[in-house]
């Protein structure tokens, strides 16, 4: 769902150019929140916006005016073996193997980078025969929100039509190659070097990207993600209850049993305290969370799982129930969204040194922890939001300052909307 509150854009002139932006599922499904408020910007200064989701899957949300759905993409037929068995006649495969031969020496990783060429040309056979029926393409700019297949398509695109201008974001499992099968990516050399320009959501990823691909590196910009301003600042807890709330799927790299653990070390050390623990979030952990927090955490603590929220229901929560800590403790991380959303709200940040986090997240708004905290350390970061109110009032106000100077969706989304559009060459 779109947010209806606190939403002031400020009007530009819109340019005269088209913005065709491929998306994973947006806006079918629950899939890329994010996404519903950066393209109210972008349709606010485009003349027109183009979505088209690599899958159709669920309900469709509401679109802006200005902006239109595209699902031929995500309705035509997914790689299937015959596909794949095709790549084996492309010279895009045989580069890669050339470029990484270790490839050839293991299974799993033969298959992903097969895999990942077949996904390719499936949208590239789509998008020959789009810009076949529509012509004219000197004044659409494409963009791709992932560095995903969908990128390497639109890159092999460029070699028969090399007027096309393709920009993309990065943000964490699109970009380090250390969450993936043998801490690799494939094709990135090839996307690289055609993609105009890249939009990193954290200075960390583009420091990524400059250290293993330099020769590309004056296409690499920081554009940071954002929400709104929820006009208000949730509440800390008056009750004596201390309420702490995680958002995150249930997937192993959320390592939310270790969360769980450092709950159960904070609560057992203060067993007077009532303790209530809320998260929101579904994934394929959840039975095993929720049968792993009722076994470890103590008597004193009440756990929630709320499941999977659509995106205003979120900051709802945090408008109408008391909240003390926000706590992440990801293994790998972007720039989380759900961490700006509780900075926007005014909540204390509790979470890793990993990814662009250090960015937005410190010990004057929060606790920042290292890379791989241990249960200890998560109970420590408790026990130091707890045990002083007054430092935690004024981590409050400062995770708000963090937020509006750094994760402003009205500051960062006008000016990326800006600065492709300046970008784009006539």
């Amino acid at each position: 769902m779109i947010r209806n509150f606190n939403f002031e854009m400020t009007a530009y002139s819109k340019s005269s150019l088209r913005l065709f932006l491929f998306s994973d599922m947006y806006p079918c499904g629950k899939a890329e929140p994010f996404l519903e408020t950066e393209i109210r910007y972008l349709a606010n200064r485009f003349s027109k916006v183009i979505v088209a989701p690599n899958r159709i899957v669920g309900t469709r949300r509401r679109l802006p005016n200005g902006v239109s759905l595209e699902t031929s993409l995500g309705r035509r037929k997914a790689a299937g073996r015959t596909r794949r068995l095709a790549c084996f006649g492309s010279p895009v495969l045989y580069r890669e193997f050339f470029s990484h031969p270790s490839t050839l020496m293991r299974w799993r990783a033969l298959k992903q980078v097969v895999s990942y060429l077949a996904e390719a040309q499936r949208v590239y056979l789509w998008l020959l025969s789009y810009i076949q029926h529509h012509k004219k393409i000197r004044d659409i700019l494409f963009y791709t929100y992932w560095l995903s297949p969908t990128s390497l398509a639109i890159s092999m695109a460029k070699t028969h039509f090399p007027d096309l201008q393709l920009i993309s974001r990065a943000h964490g499992w699109d970009l380090y190659d250390e969450r993936h099968l043998g801490s690799y990516l494939p094709y990135r050399r090839k996307m690289l070097r055609q993609i105009n320009s890249i939009f990193l959501i954290s200075e960390h990823g583009k420091r990524y990207l400059s250290k293993k691909y330099p020769m590309f590196q004056d296409r690499y910009h920081v554009s940071r993600l954002g929400v709104i301003d929820p006009g208000f600042t949730t509440s800390q807890s008056t009750d004596g209850v201390f309420r702490v709330v995680s958002c995150s799927s249930l997937a192993p790299l959320k390592r939310l049993d270790r969360l769980v653990e450092g709950l159960g070390l904070f609560a057992q050390s203060r067993p007077r305290v009532p303790v209530e623990w809320r998260h929101i979030g579904d994934g394929p952990l959840r039975n095993e969370l929720e049968f792993g927090a009722g076994n470890v955490l103590p008597s004193n603590v009440r756990f929630v799982l709320h499941g999977q929220l659509p995106n205003k229901e979120v900051i709802d929560f945090y408008k109408t129930h008391s909240v003390d800590v926000f706590v992440n403790v990801s293994e790998f991380e972007g720039v989380p969204v759900s961490i700006m959303e509780a900075q926007s709200c005014g909540i204390p940040v509790i979470a890793p040194a990993v990814g662009g986090i250090p960015e937005i997240v410190n010990n004057e708004n929060g606790v920042l922890l290292k890379s791989r905290p241990t249960a200890s350390c998560i109970a420590n970061a408790l026990e130091r939001i707890i045990s002083c109110p007054s430092e935690t009032l004024s981590r409050k106000h400062a995770g708000k300052s963090t937020w509006k100077s750094m994760c402003n969706a009205e500051t960062n989304y006008t000016a990326f909307a800006e600065s492709i559009i300046r970008s784009f060459r006539h």
